[in-house]
């Protein structure tokens, strides 16, 4: 079956980042590769659970005000019409804590 991940974030938030990882903790993919890419199609031959780590670096040096905004994921599969059917979404507000948040979706 075929399936898309896609990723985005406010426009006033750095770059996205996000990683598919497998129930092993590999990493399947990875947009940092990618020029930070906003969306990886890809294809699985049996049913399998997979982990979508997000991360925005909030601030660039310390003592900068960390940015705030929301992320959104969504996790599509393709029928064999072609049709994309959003299996989940979800949004991330990102709040000024002066942290570098990391986020999980399941």
């Amino acid at each position: 079956m075929e399936y898309r991940v896609s990723i985005c974030g406010e426009d006033k938030l750095p770059e996205v980042e996000f990683r598919v990882l497998d129930a092993n903790k590999n990493v399947l993919y990875s947009n940092k590769d990618a020029n930070y890419a906003k969306t990886w199609d890809f294809k699985l031959q049996s049913s399998q659970q997979l982990k979508i780590v997000v991360k925005v670096n909030t601030f660039n040096k310390p003592g900068d005000t960390p940015a705030s905004g929301c992320v959104a994921i969504m996790f599509d599969s393709k029928s064999k019409n072609n049709i994309l059917q959003t299996i989940i979404a979800c949004k991330y507000n990102i709040v000024e804590t002066g942290l570098r948040p990391v986020y999980t979706c399941f």
